[in-house]
């Protein structure tokens, strides 16, 4: 296991959902604003492709929390910062647990959350980015880490 995950797994045990939920919150909105500055158009096609497989996948039935891990992944990728994208990945492995909650159980709202941030990023919109990020990540926190106690 990555030193770093297991670093902040052993914190996340000790503080509270918010702050997690905050710091997800800080990394994510920071990585998707400096995608939109320098995702190129393989980058936009690549997600779009991620994010038509897994809408398919959904109405298969099938709800993986693989397909939600490449989508965000592909976003810390599209940023072309290598510190950004290994912090990235890190982050959306400690919360794995959690996505998988996500996937399994709402699978629609996480697709919505998806096309919106999908958008956002196709529009280069850093204030539709914003608040597709923190709607999303309010939307996570409300289904899957209120669902378990603390």
């Amino acid at each position: 296991m990555n030193p770093l995950i297991f670093q902040m797994i052993l914190m996340s045990k000790a503080e509270s959902k918010d702050a997690l939920v905050e710091f997800r919150k800080m990394i994510e909105t920071s990585a998707s604003l400096l995608a939109i500055d320098n995702a190129d158009e393989e980058d936009i096609e690549r997600l779009k492709d991620i994010h038509m497989k897994t809408k398919s996948d959904f109405n298969k039935g099938w709800a993986t929390v693989e397909n939600d891990m490449v989508f965000h992944a592909e976003i810390y990728k599209s940023t072309h910062n290598p510190f950004v994208a290994s912090i990235g990945n890190s982050i959306m492995e400690m919360f794995q647990p959690s996505l998988m909650i996500s996937n399994r159980d709402y699978s629609k709202i996480v697709t919505e959350n998806h096309d919106k941030i999908l958008e956002a990023l196709m529009h280069r919109d850093k204030k539709a980015m914003t608040q597709a990020v923190a709607d999303s990540l309010d939307k996570w926190k409300e289904l899957s880490l209120d669902e378990s106690p603390d």
